[in-house]
């Protein structure tokens, strides 16, 4: 009876936080049976983001020119500045708009209540008209005024109702 059996194998890894050895990494490949060595590869990324360089960077920029450090530092200070400026005026410039538009629609409110409030006392004048002619026996008269006014009023709100939407 044969049996066969795999063994994994894995290397020892050692991590060196040491300043001076910037964070190298020591391995030790594994030995498989029979003296064979393994291959092992092991990768390292360093990811940075933002205005600032690491200070590794900054280190190696001050080996080209002593001020570069320096004037990257204050670039960085002067685009956060203009990126809180350019923030501040699009907020003064969206709060602008909204009181304008709270504005127009508050004079939309108060032209509606005029336009109810004209259209009112136009309304009774008309009818005083009508009954009046009504009254002193001029039934044409009174009809035309009465009902060409109450045509024409309603056109009115009707029109004005389609131009608003």
């Amino acid at each position: 009876m044969s049996s066969t059996s795999e063994k994994t194998y894995k290397p020892q890894v050692e991590f060196n936080k040491q300043p001076e050895d910037n964070g190298t990494i020591s391995v030790t490949p594994p030995i498989a049976p029979h003296g064979q060595v393994q291959a092992l590869e092991i990768s390292q990324t360093f990811v940075h983001s933002g205005p600032i360089p690491s200070a590794d960077e900054l280190i190696k920029y001050q080996n080209i020119d002593v001020d570069v450090p320096n004037r990257i530092i204050i670039m960085a200070e002067k685009e956060q500045l203009n990126t809180h400026e350019n923030d501040r005026v699009e907020r003064e410039v969206a709060l602008s708009n909204v009181k304008r538009a709270d504005r127009q629609i508050e004079i939309d409110r108060e032209n509606r209540i005029l336009a109810m409030i004209c259209a009112t006392v136009v309304i009774v004048l008309l009818l005083s008209s009508a009954v009046f002619c009504a009254y002193i026996k001029q039934p044409l008269t009174a009809s035309v005024i009465g009902g060409g006014g109450l045509c024409a009023i309603i056109a009115t709100i009707v029109l004005g109702t389609k131009n608003r939407q």
